[in-house]
């Protein structure tokens, strides 16, 4: 998993952040997925910073557009081994 942040298109100020996963075997390509967590367009915006538990990581984010709150996830220990993402509403 990779952090990644930098700054909106255009003139604005805004930020852009997306958390990337990639599978790799003898540093070979294998999958990845990429999932937007923060955008000054997309009325994105993390809650807090992601945590690390247990071979689970999480990120909680603000949709204000939409007013929900998401949980994005990430456990090691699923066969698929897929970033999920749900309405944290959904989650708790």
């Amino acid at each position: 998993m990779v952090s990644v942040s930098g700054p909106s298109t255009g003139e604005s100020s805004g930020t852009e952040s997306n958390l990337l996963w990639l599978k790799l075997k003898s540093w070979k390509l294998l999958d990845s997925q990429s999932m937007l967590y923060q955008s000054f367009w997309e009325s994105l915006e993390p809650i807090g910073d992601y945590h690390l538990k247990g071979g689970i990581l999480t990120l909680r984010f603000s949709n204000r557009r939409e007013s929900t709150d998401y949980v994005l996830r990430y456990d090691s220990a699923r066969p698929d081994g897929k970033i999920m993402l749900a309405r944290a509403s959904d989650m708790e």
